[in-house]
């Protein structure tokens, strides 16, 4: 038997190891396996991911999105009621 062992020139580590670094900055977690996926390192995850921490900061960053969207509905609708003009049939007596 041989062992087949993966060799890479330093500088495409470089690049993968800065990408790397760069989204677990960004508590990125999907980007980083993505790039550990499409480097040619033989990576093949056996399931999703796990992090309890980082699939609950997912979670709350949905809700916040969901608020932000309704709210946006809400306030879009205020300003359609701005823009209604009630119209009274009589006339107003200025003071």
């Amino acid at each position: 038997m041989k062992g087949r062992e993966l060799s890479l020139p330093w500088g495409e580590v470089e690049v993968i190891l800065n990408q790397i670094d760069q989204y677990s900055y960004l508590f990125d977690c999907h980007s980083v396996r993505d790039v550990l996926i499409n480097s040619p390192l033989g990576f093949t995850p056996s399931s999703d991911i796990n992090d309890s921490v980082w699939l609950q900061s997912q979670s709350l960053l949905a809700d916040e999105r969901l608020e932000e969207s309704t709210s946006f509905s809400v306030n879009e609708e205020t300003e359609q009621q701005r823009e209604v003009v009630p119209i009274s049939e009589g006339t107003k007596k200025l003071a």
